[in-house]
């Protein structure tokens, strides 16, 4: 298990300097770097893919550190955070961002390595922490509402402002709500979106395949794209899931 890490700073060396301290001194905790140069770059990166870890410089052009915290309130799954600044006047505010840990620059590797252990530790907390269970959805239809247990969801595909939900054993319901909304609403450690048309209820997996491009084999035998972005994700997804006890 390791991290998926995203760096953010409008400096093109800091950026390549925190990443090369990375590799040299944190290959142990971390399993991709993905860079923006801004916090709006940023945003744009993590509404299309998850992250365990974010390295965030504080004064940026565009906006500070703590204004784009804002901006990504939105976030279902929030990533650990780490400060990395050239000021050593903002750790109050870092603490009240609930940041993992504050490290100024010039970087003291073993500083960063501490950041990057603690970061791990609590990703294998969160994922072994008992979750509050949720095992119904209220779905609505023409005459009121139904409410329907999730593990009779097999998987969800985007049809517009619809969506289609498979149900196990046989059925199918078009319901007026988005796939966006229901990614909202269903549990994350259930439910899996590896594609922008596609959400699976992950009990439902049968298997994986690469013949004919990357696919998860449902167990009624329906066959769900994973887009190339999606992959590294639904890979760590599945290690989690399967290694997550009482699933």
């Amino acid at each position: 298990m390791k991290l998926r890490t995203l760096l953010i700073d409008d400096e093109r060396l800091a950026r390549e300097n925190l990443s090369s301290l990375l590799e040299q001194f944190c290959a142990e905790q971390i399993d991709s770097i993905s860079m923006a140069s801004s916090a709006n770059e940023a945003t744009d990166i993590l509404m299309l893919e998850d992250f365990d870890l974010l390295f965030l410089d504080i004064k940026m052009p565009d906006t500070d550190g703590f204004e784009f915290l804002e901006k990504i309130n939105f976030l279902k799954s929030k990533p650990a955070l780490v400060f990395v600044t050239a000021f050593n006047d903002f750790g109050i505010e870092a603490i009240k961002a609930s940041a993992l840990d504050y490290i100024t620059k010039p970087i003291d590797p073993f500083e960063l390595q501490r950041a990057c252990q603690k970061a791990l530790a609590l990703k294998r907390e969160q994922i072994h922490k008992p979750t509050k269970s949720v095992n119904r959805i209220a779905i609505p239809k023409a005459n009121g509402m139904e409410i329907l247990a999730l593990d009779k969801i097999i998987r969800l595909e985007a049809d517009g402002c619809y969506t289609h939900l498979k149900l196990n054993p046989d059925g199918n319901r078009l319901v007026s709500k988005t796939l966006k909304e229901f990614e909202k609403a269903l549990p994350q450690e259930l439910f899996f979106r590896p594609h922008n048309s596609h959400m699976i209820n992950m009990n439902f997996m049968s298997s994986f395949t690469t013949e004919g491009g990357s696919m998860v084999i449902m167990t009624n035998g329906e066959r769900v794209p994973i887009a190339k972005r999606k992959l590294l994700d639904f890979k760590r997804r599945l290690e989690e899931f399967c290694t997550r006890p009482g699933l």
